[in-house]
């Protein structure tokens, strides 16, 4: 699977996570979007777990390519920076355990890559060859 591909996938798996929250979240709390102490959500999306198999299947660079990008679709990040963001990302998050956590308990991963994959297609970057070790800047 190219990188694109696992990005395209990652998206569409997190829009039907939203879609079950949306859906399931109203149900199990009266007085939603508020949700009070001791309310119990329910189950996680079967999604969420599809999304974390996925990632977890990934190479560690491309991990980190994902969290990169997933912080240039947040705007932390903008392309002239993604050395300097690459790098940022893998002395934040040391371990394979820790990228996967931090992408899978941003409850918007799907919206975060769809902005950069816009981003990186303005940008004539082609992230499936794109290493982000030497890139665009510094």
């Amino acid at each position: 699977m190219t990188r694109t591909e696992v990005i395209r996938e990652l998206i569409r798996l997190g829009e039907l996570s939203h879609a079950y929250w949306h859906k399931e979240l109203p149900k199990r709390h009266p007085k939603y979007p508020l949700v009070q102490p001791g309310e119990d959500s329910g189950p996680p999306p079967p999604a969420d777990d599809q999304i974390q198999h996925l990632l977890k299947t990934l190479p560690e660079r491309d991990l980190y390519i994902l969290l990169t990008l997933m912080y240039v679709g947040r705007g932390d990040f903008d392309l002239n920076h993604l050395k300097s963001g690459y790098l940022r990302m893998k002395e934040s998050f040391p371990s394979r355990d820790s990228v996967i956590d931090q992408m899978v308990g941003m409850g918007v991963l799907s919206e975060y890559l769809a902005d950069a994959m816009e981003e990186i297609r303005q940008g004539h970057i082609d992230v499936d060859t794109a290493t982000f070790e030497a890139s665009v800047a510094t």
